[in-house]
């Protein structure tokens, strides 16, 4: 019982004391959204046969600062929805460049290398509105 109580303090403990993964500390939302697709925000695939929206913003984070584009281009065949990131707590899960250690980069989360929808928003927030506001 006691180890069974130990472990449920150690889990709360670092519960609380590590960031939240999806929270900027500070962010600025697209301004030019206004409840719609802006000029940084836009939809994308949430691999269940439906939508999610991603708005564009900049986010500080405990570890790290982000700069969301969630509105996808296509330049020369390749689509371009995601996000850059400085810190490597901030590290997308699909890279398109990044530094050595993943310091500083460009990617998404919301597609696999292969280009699959991966479920998750291309940002590490999904939805920043009010944030910071």
């Amino acid at each position: 019982m006691r180890k069974l109580i130990g472990a449920g303090m150690l889990t709360a403990a670092l519960a609380a004391a590590s960031p939240a993964l999806a929270q900027p500390v500070v962010a600025v939302t697209d301004p030019t959204a206004n409840g719609e697709e802006g000029v940084f925000s836009g939809q994308y695939d949430n691999g269940q046969g439906n939508v999610g929206y991603q708005e564009g913003y900049v986010g500080v984070y405990e570890d790290g600062v982000v700069a969301c584009n969630g509105r996808p281009y296509v330049v020369v065949d390749q689509r371009l929805q995601g996000y850059v990131w400085a810190g490597p707590g901030q590290r997308s899960s699909n890279a398109t460049v990044e530094t050595p250690g993943g310091e500083a980069g460009a990617g998404n989360n919301s597609e696999t290398a292969g280009g699959a929808p991966t479920g998750s928003s291309p940002c590490p927030d999904g939805d920043p509105q009010g944030v910071g506001r």
